[in-house]
């Protein structure tokens, strides 16, 4: 399986493999309570929170559910990896278990550091225009602000729970609305840029062309409460026509049913106006993250979903 973003490590900040929720995931309490949070102990190997005293030692509990509080209807709730008894209480997955807590929308302002990369050459792009926009602003006729980039740095400071993209024009890449909500906390936000000629050989591999006079993309990269890039994600979006192409992997693959390794995935040829995006664990069902985003046709839509910047997980 492959995606559409030739990611490279030196650029992209590294090639972690995602936690394997099948494989030892802990050597001591602490390290537990890191990622599962306050009681949470390492018992053979794997995170565990303590079983509830019961009144008969016959009875079993059953598999603790995770429920995001981004994901959606019955998608947003499953059971988690590992098994569960009355002597080990219920297995944390580290990879999702911080999806039960969501970080608190505060009051004032935030400041985020948005930084941008050519997702080929790992370098900053000359950028000759950028806008920050309310997701609302779907032409960003009224832009809150003018962002002046420097080695690929901007910083915005913007309302706590702020909700909106960035639109970016810069030399040799395709044009861009790089979403950066919810703000919740100061923060850097680092978003992949594509180049055009990366969009047009990987639909080429597709046996597609970019309906670029019609038509959008969306590339979505995700990562998991640990950071790391989430494989085995599937997405969907519900504006979706007989046109649009879904995709997963280092090179365009629309066979593929959820992520690699990379944790990227999108959709080729999106209808223009207002979509919804979302994203589950196609192991459980889980829901990772649903949002409203703005495509236009000709450009480029990027999502980069970090379940650490939403969630808590000290």
């Amino acid at each position: 399986m492959r995606a559409l973003l030739p990611v490279a490590c030196s650029a992209l900040a590294g090639c972690s493999l995602v936690v394997d929720a099948s494989a030892e995931q802990c050597t001591s309490d602490a390290s537990c309570e890191r990622l599962g949070g306050a009681g949470s102990v390492c018992i053979e190997g794997f995170c565990s929170q303590p079983a509830a005293s019961t009144s008969s030692s016959s009875t079993t509990s059953e598999p603790s559910t995770s429920t995001s509080s981004t994901g959606s209807g019955s998608d947003a709730s499953s059971t988690t990896n590992g098994s569960s008894s009355e002597e080990t209480g219920d297995i944390v997955d580290p990879a999702w278990g911080c999806a039960d807590t969501p970080l608190p929308v505060p009051d004032g302002n935030v400041t985020l550091t948005i930084r941008l990369a050519d997702v080929v050459t790992g370098e900053a792009p000359e950028i000759t225009s950028a806008r920050l926009c309310a997701l609302l602003d779907s032409a960003c006729m009224t832009p809150i602000a003018d962002l002046e980039f420097t080695d690929g740095r901007a910083e915005a400071t913007v309302a706590a729970g702020f909700e909106g993209y960035v639109e970016v024009m810069a030399t040799d890449i395709a044009p861009s609305l790089v979403y950066v909500a919810p703000a919740v906390r100061d923060e850097e936000r680092f978003t992949p840029l594509v180049p055009d000629a990366l969009i047009d050989t990987s639909a080429s591999l597709l046996g597609l062309m970019f309906n670029r006079d019609e038509r959008g993309i969306m590339i979505a990269q995700v990562r998991d409460c640990t950071g790391e890039l989430a494989a085995g994600i599937s997405m969907h979006m519900n504006e979706a026509d007989d046109q649009t192409t879904r995709f997963f992997g280092m090179l365009p693959d629309d066979n593929a049913s959820a992520t690699s390794a990379d944790g990227t995935g999108g959709f080729l040829n999106v209808p223009e106006g207002f979509g919804t995006w979302s994203a589950t664990v196609e192991a459980t069902g889980q829901g990772v993250k649903e949002l409203r985003f703005v495509h236009r046709a000709g450009w480029a839509s990027l999502v980069v979903f970090d379940a650490s910047q939403e969630f808590v997980v000290e």
